[in-house]
């Protein structure tokens, strides 16, 4: 039976890995980003070097001793085999193994629950989001009121922006009914323009953070792990005013078109990943962001995204083109209100759920650690 070991950045992130002192077979090249490792069965088990080599703070261990670029730093095979690991007795790595095992299971379990929970948040939350935009939140509210025709709006959008008719869907998509009120247009036809943030490199300190895409989460800004500027003219040419609106053109397939409002008075700038909307004063900026995460949306956008090696694109020419349901700005208050209520909720079980993911795999690190210094059993 052989471990294999990623001996390079960034597979050496995830690769559980390193060796022994007193494995008779050392090591052996596998290829150009791994080595394999051959323990020598009569004085170790496989699974205790697995477990060794499983811990967090190996790795990191390791990662501190690379060598090479910046890009793609690679292991040395002296700092390997100069690494020394405790090996008890055969009989004992399989008490302590077999202990592990246990307390991982009852860990694994938990961690599933944990896993389903966080799915059923985001199938809640896209339910609602569909519920939202094809009307059902406020049909109450529509049978009391005379709300305005959404015709009138964009008659009104005709004569003062001229924006109105000049952006067509790129590719075809069944959309859903909407009501009677409403109508489907464009982006574009609801925006005065868009722009791209700033594509110079930010910094670790400076007068004002750059919002990148891993800023947006949830349809809102997050504002840890931020990067900054001093550069005036960027900041007077990127700052960001309280109502944009942030569309993350270039990500993963999975996460490009994510989007969210800024609603914050503080100083910000956004960088080039990024693309401003400039809509118009008859949208509620949140109502845009939090159609744009929505599954219409979300569907149109893989329909008209581009995919290259490691991330997908959604130029500007494209954002224009997505359909938009348009109604009056009364009724979008009145579903963003109705929205934040509900997914407030949601976000909130979520952040507990993430926390105990985050506490799982440091009981689990702590369980390894234990088990390394001889106090597990």
């Amino acid at each position: 039976m052989r471990l294999i070991f990623a001996k390079i950045t960034p597979c050496m992130e995830n690769g559980k890995g390193a060796i022994a002192t007193g494995l008779k077979e050392g090591y052996a090249a596998g290829s150009t980003e791994f080595i394999v490792l051959r323990p020598n069965t009569d004085i170790i088990q496989r699974e205790w070097l697995y477990l060794f080599l499983a811990q967090k703070s190996f790795r990191l261990y390791c990662q501190q001793h690379t060598t090479g670029s910046a890009g793609q730093k690679r292991v040395p095979p002296k700092f390997l085999s100069a690494c020394e690991m405790p090996i008890p007795s055969l009989e004992k790595q399989h008490k302590i193994v077999s202990r592990i095992e246990e307390l991982s299971s009852n860990l694994d379990e938990a961690v599933r629950t944990l896993q389903e929970t966080k799915q059923q948040l985001a199938v809640y939350r896209q339910a609602v989001l569909k519920e939202a935009f094809i009307g059902k939140l406020t049909v109450k509210w529509r049978e009391s009121t005379l709300p305005v025709n959404a015709d009138e709006i964009i008659a009104r959008i005709k004569v003062d922006y001229k924006t109105v008719g000049t952006h067509k869907m790129m590719e075809a998509l069944d959309l859903p009914v909407i009501p009677n009120t409403w109508r489907w247009v464009s982006i574009g036809d609801i925006s005065t323009g868009v722009e791209y943030g700033t594509s110079k490199k930010s910094m670790k300190s400076g007068d004002v953070p750059v919002l990148r895409m891993g800023n947006i989460q949830n349809s809102s800004i997050d504002w840890t792990d931020l990067v900054y500027t001093s550069d005036q003219d960027e900041i007077h040419k990127y700052m960001l005013h309280y109502g944009d609106v942030l569309f993350n053109r270039t990500n993963s397939s999975e996460w490009v078109g994510k989007t969210a409002p800024f609603m914050d008075k503080r100083k910000a700038l956004f960088a080039g990943y990024l693309i401003r909307i400039n809509q118009i004063s008859e949208i509620n900026p949140k109502y845009l962001a939090f159609y744009l995460n929505s599954e219409t949306a979300r569907k149109y956008g893989n329909k008209v995204k581009t995919d290259g090696v490691n991330q997908s694109n959604i130029n500007s020419k494209k954002l224009y083109s997505y359909p938009f349901p348009l109604c009056s700005r009364q009724e979008q208050d009145m579903i963003v209100n109705k929205l934040e209520n509900r997914l407030s909720v949601c976000n909130s079980i979520e952040k507990i759920v993430d926390d105990s993911l985050v506490q799982a795999e440091a009981l689990r690190q702590s369980i390894l650690k234990k088990a390394f210094e001889g106090r597990l059993v």
